[in-house]
């Protein structure tokens, strides 16, 4: 009966060691995947139209008398994805620094137009606005 246990023992202890091999390959394996460096697919002057048009639309809620910050800060969000994906567009260290800039300064306009700080969306607002006619004036 003793010797029953021990080869029992010892299968069961060698299949989970082989368990734990298999996984720790296919693991090993998933990590050498390599993911290629995302590649825009929109051509740059369409997504900077789109980007106006979010913030154009951020603008106008800036000047209404009851501005509706849940559809300011889904437009600052987009516009900020949307500087996000322009950062690829160029390999220009001074394009690159200005698309997150914009970017960053968008989540920041979407992030007080959610705790509805209206003075500071506007302050925001400036902030972007400058940023993006600082590289567009290099760019364009």
């Amino acid at each position: 009966m003793g010797l029953r246990r021990i080869l029992l023992s010892a299968t069961l202890l060698g299949g989970c060691i082989w368990c734990v091999g298999v996984v720790q390959q296919v693991y090993s394996e998933e990590k050498k995947i390599i993911v290629p460096r995302y590649q825009p697919v929109a051509p740059v002057h369409d997504l900077m139209e789109a980007q106006e048009d979010h913030f154009n639309a951020v603008r106008k809620n800036l000047r209404e008398k009851n501005p509706n910050f849940r559809h300011m800060a889904a437009h600052a969000y987009v516009v900020a994805e949307l500087s996000n994906v322009n950062q690829f567009q160029s390999d220009k260290p001074d394009y690159r620094a200005w698309a997150i800039e914009a970017r960053d300064g968008c989540v920041q306009l979407a992030e007080a137009a959610k705790a509805k700080d209206l003075k500071k969306c506007k302050m925001l607002f400036r902030k972007v606005g400058t940023t993006c006619v600082a590289c567009h004036d290099e760019y364009q």
